[in-house]
């Protein structure tokens, strides 16, 4: 009974001594143990090789809003840079004097209405007397013949055929003068109608200025340039404003000559904005593009051609401004067969970039020249062949000649294989340092 106490002592320190020499084999176990990873195969395409080339975006016509009239204009409460909706109030002009000018034209355009109603009256008038005048003429005409026949047979004398063909001329006078009155009266009636519509149209004109006194912004947009005071006096015509709408953005990139032949208004030029493309971290949205045109100037001192391309979407809101810097992807040269990857394959390494392959269940670093973008893969000019594996994930804690295995299998046999990872591993050693050591150093 008195040995029972050691026994256990000695068990204990058993079990501890075991547990200390396992604990350094499980932690060399898991450090030779094959990485996870997961593979696409590098595939050949026929693309056009491109090379990144700064552009800049160009805004559209602006919306100018002008005074529809002389007078003091009272800006509302907007600010440069505010989004405004279409219709939207944005400044208030004194409309006193309009009003005013439109008292007076109502007055002048009813007085003349009642010159027109005088002027029917007296035409009217004028031609009942012309009837009579008519008439009358019609008798003393009669009368002038009986007094011919008369003379002729000398039944009256010289003297009463005289007074009858003066009574006659007389007539006749009459009925001329009316005519050339009522010729009057008609052509000043007309010369009233034209005046009466004249001030109607112009009544017309004062009551739309009137109605504009109240300024709205004829398009949706962000004011881009507003008056610099308020209570300013504006003639007609002057700027109040300038708005910038989300139509008209156009892209202009300065290529090189040598590359404006490989473009073609059929092609998608694909573009990020600048910081995006400098800055992996950030979330890159594709901008696709189309050729519009080439303007017919040339930089001598650079050899490039402005040249202008249309969103084939809208722009996303942060490259809605003038000169934001854009990243387009153009072609140099015609299409051929290039081979290409995603671009989740490349590890940055020493300034430049590298690729791991699969082979033999290990991985085969690879230093690659590449040849631009394409969507979500990267054109590979040297350093892959198209039907290898390239890795795309686990890449990063990767070292040239690491052992592998499938990232989707890799939890199916790794207890049957545990011993013979841990032999090739023994083997390997330590001799390859990470590539982010290297490039640290």
């Amino acid at each position: 009974m008195l040995n029972l106490p050691v026994k256990l002592i000695c068990l204990a320190a058993f079990l501890g001594l075991a547990f200390y020499v396992d604990a350094p084999i499980a932690e060399a176990q898991s450090f030779n143990r094959a990485a996870k990873v997961e593979t696409k195969k590098a595939v050949s395409q026929k693309i056009a090789p491109r090379t990144q080339i700064q552009g800049r975006v160009k805004t559209g016509p602006l919306e100018i809003v002008t005074a529809p009239a002389s007078g003091s204009v009272q800006l509302k409460a907007v600010r440069i840079g505010d989004t405004v909706e279409k219709g939207q109030k944005l400044a208030e002009q004194d409309s006193a004097n309009l009003q005013h000018q439109r008292r007076l034209l109502r007055l002048q355009k009813q007085e003349t209405e009642q010159n027109i109603a005088q002027l029917k009256a007296d035409i009217s008038f004028e031609e009942q007397l012309g009837v009579v005048a008519q008439e009358k003429l019609a008798l003393l005409e009669a009368k002038l013949a009986r007094a011919e026949k008369l003379r002729a047979s000398q039944t009256i004398s010289s003297e009463a055929f005289d007074t009858t063909k003066t009574a006659y001329l007389a007539a006749r006078e009459q009925t001329l003068v009316r005519a050339r009155t009522l010729a009057r009266l008609r052509s000043e009636n007309d010369s009233a109608s034209l005046t009466a519509r004249k001030l109607a149209l112009e009544l017309e004109e004062l009551e739309a200025d009137i109605a504009k006194a109240d300024i709205v912004t004829p398009v949706a947009g962000q004011i881009a340039q507003l008056a610099g005071a308020n209570a300013l006096y504006m003639r007609e015509g002057d700027e109040i404003a300038r708005i910038r709408t989300d139509k008209g953005f156009e892209v202009e990139a300065d290529i090189p000559a040598d590359y404006v032949g490989f473009l073609s208004p059929e092609d998608i030029i694909e573009a990020v904005i600048e910081t995006q493309a400098q800055n992996k971290n950030l979330p890159s949205q594709i901008i696709q593009l189309k050729l519009r045109a080439v303007l017919p100037t040339q930089n001598s001192r650079t050899s490039t051609r402005p040249t202008r391309f249309t969103p084939l979407n809208p722009l996303p809101a942060l490259a809605r401004a003038e000169n934001t810097a854009l990243t387009l992807q153009i072609p140099t040269k015609s299409p051929q067969d290039l081979v290409i990857i995603p671009q989740d394959a490349l590890v940055p390494l020493n300034g430049g970039y590298v690729v791991f392959v699969a082979k033999e269940g290990r991985a085969e670093q690879r230093i690659v020249t590449l040849g631009g973008a394409v969507q979500d893969k990267v054109v590979i000019l040297k350093g892959i062949v198209a039907g290898e594996e390239v890795i795309t994930k686990g890449n990063e804690i990767l070292s040239d000649g690491k052992e592998i295995a499938d990232g989707k299998d890799a939890g199916q046999g790794q207890g049957k294989d545990k011993d013979k990872r841990q032999d090739a591993g023994a083997g390997k050693g330590n001799n390859t340092n990470n590539w982010k050591k290297q490039a640290n150093k």
